[in-house]
């Protein structure tokens, strides 16, 4: 394995990780492969950058049906100012959940696997939050609503 010293604090880079990364990424996208990870090295940061790829094209495919129908499969808010935001955040959480579901031997290195943790790294993570009752509500618990004036408990 070839790197490259640079004079910087001792930092080290593998100059096989571009060409890695490059071919593991046509094997998933276009030929369908799954990565192995006997013979891929680069398999985990490879598979991460597919589901932040794939995580763009949700967030994409979110807009246009928004557009289209008025209705949004990831749940985010409909207005101009949200979209940077989406964009850098959803691609990022799929990847992490990619890399969480590898490590776990939840998801496969293969395009599928990075498609599930593309569309439903929310719901996964909002399920988990709610299990460590951060922020959320499981999912079917009814909402309590606070009492009303006059009425009582």
């Amino acid at each position: 394995m070839s790197s490259y010293k640079s004079s910087g604090a001792g930092a080290t880079i593998d100059t096989n990780f571009l060409p890695a990364l490059v071919s593991g990424l046509s094997k998933l996208f276009l030929g369908l492969e799954p990565l192995d990870p006997k013979t891929d090295p680069y398999y985990v940061p490879v598979f991460m950058v597919a589901c932040a790829l794939l995580g763009v094209l949700v967030v994409v495919f979110d807009w246009t049906l928004r557009h289209n129908r008025g209705k949004s499969i990831t749940g985010s808010a409909s207005g101009l100012a949200d979209r940077p935001w989406m964009l850098i955040s959803w691609p990022l959480g799929a990847a992490f959940f990619g890399f969480i579901g590898l490590v776990v031997h939840v998801l496969q290195p293969s395009f599928l696997g990075g498609l599930v943790a593309a569309t439903s790294w929310r719901i996964a993570s909002d399920d988990v939050l709610a299990r460590l009752h951060i922020g959320t509500r499981p999912r079917g618990e009814p909402q309590d609503d606070p009492p009303k004036a006059g009425e009582e408990d």
